[in-house]
């Protein structure tokens, strides 16, 4: 259902947000890094990209109309992440610990 998919992608950016809102050096990469290991984790990665990609926003805003976001709509990328969705075992990522507990991010 769209609207949990979007619930979803909004509590995760919440999350990486508060989790990591004082990390300076680094801090996109960092956040990145982080909302990719929740979407992982929670099986929802692929939902949450579609979601992105698809979003006109998003998509005519931030997006060259030759890159690969416009010319393909990501299918190819969603395609290869639903397959690793799919034969996902219990595995969880996380993030090395010197990106979120180093004292020189603060």
């Amino acid at each position: 259902n769209s609207a949990s998919i979007k619930k979803s992608l909004f509590s995760a950016i919440c999350l990486v947000q508060q989790k990591y809102f004082k990390c300076r050096i680094r801090a996109k990469d960092t956040k990145f890094r982080a909302f990719v290991c929740e979407g992982f984790n929670t099986g929802q990665l692929a939902n949450w990209i579609r979601v992105l990609a698809t979003n006109p926003s998003v998509a005519n805003d931030l997006y060259a109309v030759s890159s690969f976001l416009a010319t393909t709509g990501f299918r190819p990328a969603l395609a290869a992440l639903e397959r690793l969705r799919d034969s996902q075992t219990s595995t969880r990522v996380r993030l090395p610990r010197d990106l979120y507990d180093s004292e020189d991010l603060f």
